[in-house]
Order: structure tokens, then C-alpha cells, then sequence
């Protein structure tokens, strides 16, 4: 019995440690999800601490946005098969999109636009991007990850954690072929 109970308190710290909490609250407005509390990034921030940088999605993170708002406990990718914007990199006018499809690892470039937090590419009309918090190394975003006809577009909330030189070259390696 004790070693019942320890093995239950053991995994009950291990899902705990891993749960990602993301404390903010959602409305849809004209079709993007904005949490009212979120101060915008200014661009000039955005120039100084994320264009020059490669930042890598923390994929155990991502949480789906509901339709009501809320956010689903569920990670994201856990279950998601196709494609997946895994990792960026910002230059001063360009983004390089890096994505892994089912079966190959490639990437986008794209002009992109930075208005109060939104990164919106010239590839698409939803923005890409919408960072909501902004540390040293880490950052929090809501990513468009797609549309269905009965929900219409879907956004995740998820961590991104900055990539040194050497874990950004071999993205650069690994992610070769032009999309």
C-alpha cells in the first residue's frame, strides 16, 4: 500500500511540474484573440530584443485557445498530426518560418509586419505571431495555427525560448528545403 501511494505522489509531482500555466484571459475581437491585460511590446523593444534572434517553440507548452476563450489543459501537439511553425528567425524585414511537416523539415521567407505586438507575414493575412510577454530569453505568443470550416481560425498560446548561435545553425542544417 505504501508503495501505491508513493508511486501516485510521485506522478502526481511529475504532472505537475509539467503543466504549463498560462495565466491570461482571452475575447475574440474581429477574428484574433486579445487578452485585455497585455501591455503591446513596442517595436522598438521588438527591434532590440527579438529581430536578430532565432526562437525555438517549447512544443509541451502549446495550449489550444477555445472557442469560448479559455485555454485547453491539453498540450497541443501531443495529438496534432500535419504541420507545425516551430521555430523563427527576425531579421530588421524578413522572417525565416521554419515548419515541420509530416514528412519533411523546411522553411518560409517572408516580409513580415510589426504593429503592437502582432507580427502579420506577407504570406498570409492572419498574424503569425502576437507576442503577449517579452523576458530576456523567453517569450509568450499566441501563434495562428490554422482554419477549419467549423470553428474558423485557431490560435494556441505558447512559450518560445531564444536559440544560441550554435542551436540556431543546426536548424539552419537540419531544415533544408525552401517551402
Amino acid at each position: 500500500m505504501k508503495r501505491i501511494f508513493l508511486t501516485l505522489l510521485v506522478m502526481m509531482a511529475f504532472v505537475a511540474c509539467n503543466n504549463t500555466d498560462y495565466d491570461y484571459e482571452f475575447e475574440i475581437a474581429n477574428g484574433v484573440f486579445v487578452s485585455g491585460a497585455v501591455e503591446p511590446i513596442t517595436y522598438g523593444q521588438f527591434c532590440e530584443e527579438v529581430v536578430g534572434s532565432a526562437w525555438a517553440a517549447d512544443l509541451s507548452s502549446a495550449r489550444l485557445i477555445l472557442e469560448d476563450g479559455s485555454i485547453d489543459n491539453k498540450p497541443h501537439y501531443e495529438l496534432t498530426v500535419g504541420g507545425a511553425y516551430t521555430h523563427f528567425y527576425f531579421d530588421k524585414n524578413s522572417i525565416v518560418v521554419y515548419i515541420d511537416k509530416a514528412i519533411i523539415k523546411g522553411y518560409v521567407v517572408s516580409d513580415y509586419q510589426y504593429n503592437e505586438g502582432v507580427i502579420i507575414s506577407d504570406m498570409c493575412t492572419e498574424p503569425i505571431l502576437s507576442i503577449l510577454e517579452l523576458e530576456k530569453d523567453k517569450m509568450i505568443c499566441i501563434q495562428h495555427v490554422g482554419w477549419t470550416p467549423n470553428i474558423g481560425s485557431r490560435f494556441i498560446i505558447c512559450t518560445y525560448n531564444r536559440l544560441d548561435e550554435d542551436e540556431y545553425e543546426k536548424i539552419k542544417y537540419e531544415y533544408t528545403h525552401e517551402l
